[in-house]
């Protein structure tokens, strides 16, 4: 399979809703950084060419060496990302090399994606234009009503 597509890894986001000081996405997981597991599961990926990853800048060389220790050999380059996942998802855009035809927009914090998931994903987008990766949701969800005070629906 020809590498067509470039990664873009928004990381810039904080741990203030788990309940951390530090980017979610540096906490460990099974051993390793959240983003390390991320990060492998795009370079496993036979259609990835190149990742980029918007990060906070003082994140940048934790990033490089967890990338490094990793083994990631794909990853191009770190740049700023923005206050908001857009900002840093337009700034990982921008940076990506105009002749891939294809990029992927793939989070940090969703280390349990496979790269056979992310190679049907990208297999789709270059059929159709686009594509998005989903699964069925098996947990229950509640929506909270306005206030906080009671539940709204399930």
């Amino acid at each position: 399979m020809r590498a067509t597509c470039v990664a873009v890894v928004p990381a810039a986001g904080r741990g203030e809703r788990v309940g951390s000081s530090q980017n979610k996405l540096l906490l460990p997981l099974a051993g390793r950084p959240v983003l390390a597991h991320t990060l492998a599961a795009l370079e496993a990926c036979p259609q990835i060419a190149a990742i980029v990853v918007a990060a906070r800048e003082e994140e940048h060389p934790v990033i490089a060496a967890l990338a490094r220790d990793a083994g990631i050999t794909k990853l191009q380059r770190i740049l700023n990302g923005g206050d908001t996942r857009q900002e840093s998802v337009y700034q990982g855009i921008r940076a990506t090399p105009a002749s891939y035809p294809l990029v992927a927009v793939h989070d940090g914090a969703r280390p349990l994606t496979t790269p056979d998931q992310i190679a049907a994903c990208i297999e789709a987008a270059a059929r159709v234009g686009g594509a998005l990766l989903a699964l069925p949701v098996t947990d229950t969800l509640k929506q909270i009503a306005p206030g906080g005070a009671r539940v709204a629906c399930t």
